[in-house]
């Protein structure tokens, strides 16, 4: 029952869509991988059937060859990954702080502010290297947080009752903050 598998070169240079395998153009593409699909075929998928990749395929808009992929970001998915994350940092950092274990409390407070919007970022964008990911992500969170602080300062400072303002915009910073860096960072790829 053995039977031989023989790989033979193509004889055309055409390119054929990868659900049909038949030549036409144009030959819309996933955002995330580049596999090629005529536009009919392309409308009859939800994600890309190439193993592996999680690309989800528009139904509407056709992405000609050789364009800048979009890539997709979901804000409710990292808004709330940036409270779980806020809860569980904040929790630990008072925590070991209580206890007086201040550097788990500068490491927990340093992963809610430096690793969580690296982490909210990534899936917008799964092929790019982790280190520009994460130096992108640490910059729009450095702009976050200094202009939170900055809207603190100035409320904290005016002596016209605005202090309950600034502790909310002081904790809609800490709870929210790296989702908004993760949106800054999907704006700026």
């Amino acid at each position: 029952m053995a039977q031989e598998l023989q790989l033979r070169a193509r004889d055309s240079t055409e390119l054929r869509c990868s659900l049909c395998h038949d030549v036409a153009t144009p030959l819309a593409t996933c955002a995330l991988c580049a596999t090629l699909f005529h536009e009919e075929c392309r409308r009859s998928l939800e994600r890309c059937p190439t193993l592996g990749c999680s690309g989800r395929l528009a139904r509407s808009a056709e992405t000609p060859r050789g364009a800048r992929a979009e890539s997709s970001f979901e804000a409710d998915a990292a808004l709330a990954g940036s409270f779980l994350s806020a809860l569980i940092a904040g929790g630990v950092a008072i925590a070991s702080a209580a206890l007086f274990l201040i550097p788990i409390s500068l490491l927990a407070i340093a992963f809610h502010v430096v690793v969580t919007p690296a982490w909210l970022a990534r899936p917008s964008r799964p092929h790019e290297p982790w280190p520009r990911t994460v130096i992108r992500s640490t910059l729009a969170t450095v702009l976050v947080f200094v202009a939170t602080t900055i809207a603190v300062a100035v409320l904290a400072s005016d002596g016209g009752g605005l202090g309950w303002i600034a502790l909310l915009v002081g904790l809609g910073g800490w709870f929210f903050g790296p989702g908004l860096a993760a949106w800054l960072d999907h704006l700026c790829a």
